[in-house]
């Protein structure tokens, strides 16, 4: 019926004052004979939960600018939302199988925090914690080992590790080297923040030299990450209401009100530069610490690394069925069920590989 409608169809001025001086038209691609409702419709359920592909979707097919989302959501509405969860918090949603954690250095403890993902870009937080010793620290490395190797309860009665993990190595770097060499490239990486909004997604830091002129030993798994971004992903996910909606954020019951103080601390501020030209900078109140929103990043940082929202549905029917339900003919005690397989499906290699640019 689109022919029809468009022709009946009639304008309806939004602001008559302004008929005398500038008159503006909106269409989008709900008109066009050149772009089906089914395909607009598809577009969208692709698009949603992934920040980059929802500003196209609004920019190209509703012609609507993108909100970048730069402000924080009420901390106490999220408490609410936690204070009604069922899960406890240390249990890890049912379809929730991949675990990451961001780890944030300070002077005197580390911090961190343990977040869950499923194929719907959503995620979950299960676990934070702190550990009381600097980073150089080989007590504190320790206990950070037994947290790094550890598990998590999963609500059918299954038990989840750690696929990847990303730790801040801006400002100890050599300290925070000495302890990720112990582990695996593939489950521990060093990252650094950025806030520049135009910078890749995840890139790879440069190839360093010390003073004597050798190569910096940690380059090969060192990475700077948006922060910007990912910030501004951040924020419109906590928005989001409806826990089945795409890149939704769930919480368990038992956080602390700090934890949401810290999530939601930053705010992102427009100012003008010497030319003229607006400039974006995210600010917090110096009495508020931003350990929980640091942590939050480098898990996601972690699960960028880790391709995850690269696997197609395939891949995802493999990793559940590997980390599924317990048999129901086995009545086990949490302590004796077996870890599962932590390596996600195996890829079968095309015969053409084409290089994914994240960012």
């Amino acid at each position: 019926h689109r022919m029809e409608m468009n022709r009946s169809g009639r304008w309806v001025a939004a602001n008559p004052a302004m008929k005398t001086y500038h008159r503006s038209f909106q269409l989008w691609s709900a008109y066009s004979p050149l772009m089906s409702w089914e395909r607009i419709a598809r577009k969208w359920l692709e698009a949603r939960g992934d920040a980059a592909s929802e500003q196209v979707f609004l920019n190209d097919v509703i012609g609507r600018a993108y909100d970048a989302g730069g402000s924080a959501p009420d901390h106490a509405a999220l408490m609410d939302r936690a204070a009604k969860s069922e899960r406890p918090r240390g249990t890890v949603p049912a379809g929730f199988v991949v675990l990451t954690m961001g780890i944030d250095c300070q002077g005197d403890r580390v911090e961190w925090q343990v977040v869950g993902w499923d194929r719907r870009r959503r995620r979950a937080v299960v676990d934070h914690g702190v550990i009381d010793h600097y980073i150089g620290d080989q007590k504190g490395w320790a206990r950070l080992d037994a947290v790094v190797n550890g598990e998590w309860r999963t609500e059918h009665g299954g038990r989840l590790g750690l696929d990847r993990v990303a730790i801040d190595g801006n400002a100890y770097t050599e300290e925070v080297w000495s302890g990720a060499r112990r582990h695996p490239i593939s489950k521990v990486i060093m990252v650094r923040g950025g806030n520049t909004d135009n910078a890749p997604l995840l890139a790879k830091v440069r190839r360093e030299r010390s003073s004597t002129g050798k190569l910096r030993p940690y380059a090969g798994r060192f990475y700077t990450f948006n922060a910007s971004v990912l910030k501004m992903r951040l924020y419109r996910n906590l928005k989001k209401e409806d826990p089945d909606e795409p890149g939704a954020v769930s919480f368990p019951r038992g956080l602390e009100e700090e934890y949401f103080v810290q999530l939601t601390s930053e705010r992102r501020r427009e100012t003008r530069n010497r030319q003229g030209f607006a400039v974006y900078q995210w600010i917090k109140d110096p009495k508020l610490a931003n350990e929980m929103l640091d942590t939050m990043l480098q898990a996601e940082v972690a699960a960028l690394r880790h391709r995850i929202f690269e696997w197609n549905e395939t891949e995802w029917d493999a990793l559940e069925a590997a980390r599924g339900r317990p048999d129901e003919d086995q009545q086990l005690d949490l302590e004796d069920v077996a870890p599962v397989a932590l390596q996600p499906p195996a890829r079968p290699r095309p015969k053409f590989r084409r290089r994914i640019v994240e960012g």
